[in-house]
Parts: C-alpha cells; structure tokens; sequence
C-alpha cells in the first residue's frame, strides 16, 4: 500500500514534467473565483487528488475583493459566468497540466468541450495572462 501511494505521489508531482497531462471527467468541488476551480482528480489517491486547485490557464479575472467597485462587479460576474458553464456541463476535463507559482495546477479546462478561457475572453470577463505580474482592473470598462 506504501509503494502504491508513493508512486501515485511521484506520479502528480511530475505533472508539470509531462506537457500533454490529461485528466478526464474530474469532478469541481467549487469554483473559487473566475479563473480558480477545486477539483478532484480521477485515478489519483484522495490524498494527493482531492480538492486540488486548478487556475484556468492563459486568462487572468479580476478578484472578488477588488480595488474598486468596477473590479468586484466584474469578478462577481466572472465567477458566476464560470460556475454557471461547468454546472450545466456533464464532463469537465484537464490537459495541458501543468504547475504554476504557489504550486497549484493550470491547465486547460474544457467543459463538455467548450474552452472555458475562451469563453471568459470572448464575453470580456478575462484578459490573457502570461503569469507575470497582473494588470489593474479598475480602470477596465468592458463591462457587459
């Protein structure tokens, strides 16, 4: 049992070494904000794949606790946007896993195949992010 959860150990710590990852079917415990899910991970041991952080890879939301007015309607509006996809998805799915700073996961997530990054960029609830530092967003008027 020891060398079992050592391998699935070894084996998510090197996610982020295996650029085509894939995880089909993870169950979204939550969804934090608009671009940040808690998922579990299928086929990983609950104590290394269960209520894992997930930030959506490529797009950047403004922050439930905001600067400004403008930065907390629009993250409200992102979070919602992202809950109410994957929701009414019946699979949600990983790939291009890999680790970000703090750790956590990001990858591509796709909602019964709909690209969830892409979504958010086409409506104007995310801009692209390349994981340096971040733009403001109180300034930003692409409110719909």
């Amino acid at each position: 049992m020891k060398r079992i959860i050592l391998l699935a150990f070894i084996a998510f710590i090197s996610i982020d070494a295996q650029a085509n990852s894939y995880f089909y079917d993870v169950k979204v415990n939550r969804v934090i904000d608009g671009d940040t899910i808690v998922v579990t991970l299928p086929g990983i041991p609950d104590v290394f794949g269960k209520r894992v952080s997930v930030r959506l890879e490529g797009i950047d939301t403004p922050e439930l606790n905001g600067k400004c007015n403008n930065e907390k309607v629009l993250a409200q509006k992102a979070k919602d946007r992202t809950d109410g996809i994957i929701m009414k998805s019946r699979v949600v799915s990983l790939s291009n896993v890999k680790r970000g700073k703090y750790f956590r996961l990001v990858a591509k997530v796709m909602a019964d195949g709909e690209n969830i990054s892409a979504t958010l960029l086409n409506e104007g609830l995310a801009r692209l992010y390349d994981g340096k530092k971040r733009k403001g967003w109180c300034d930003y008027r692409k409110i719909r």
